[in-house]
């Protein structure tokens, strides 16, 4: 696909890549499967704002698609696919703000979500807006619910 002006350079992108990949190690990774009757974590593994787990769910056709589900500051919960909707690259979780700012140039003061290919940014907190990039809507949006102190997700 042609995208003039979104593509970053082999160097950038390679930069971009090692600077955030530090952050992700504070997302606990799962081999956990979303579904009704099984949770993706418990409220103990996301004890603080901002800490996230990351989980798989089936897409519509059965294949297995990454997700995200991430402790808000204000006592709220956000879930999402992993995959962006511009291009199906895979989405990072940019838990500092400062990489943010200076990885993918966005004005931001909290954590967000980004894709390395063409970097788009979206925004947890406002259910995973755009804010910039070529993306045309947010990541597939998820249900939370939190039951007994388990943390569950859905389509």
């Amino acid at each position: 696909e042609d995208c003039r002006g979104c593509a970053a350079g082999p160097h950038r992108r390679g930069l971009v890549l090692g600077l955030v990949a530090l952050p992700l190690l504070a997302v606990r990774p799962s081999q956990t499967q979303a579904a009704p009757d099984h949770p993706v974590a418990s409220e103990a593994e996301l004890p603080t704002p901002w800490s996230a787990v990351r989980f798989t769910f089936p897409d519509l056709d059965g294949d297995q698609v990454p997700g995200i589900v991430i402790r808000l500051p204000d006592g709220g919960w956000y879930a999402s696919s992993l995959i962006c909707p511009h291009n199906k690259c895979d989405i990072m979780y940019v838990q500092d703000p400062g990489t943010a700012r200076d990885s993918f140039d966005v004005d931001v003061a909290t954590p967000v979500l980004a894709c390395p290919c063409h970097f788009s940014v979206f925004d947890p907190v406002r259910h995973g807006q755009v804010i910039k990039g070529p993306a045309p809507t947010p990541p597939l949006q998820l249900k939370v619910e939190v039951r007994n102190g388990s943390v569950f997700v859905s389509r």
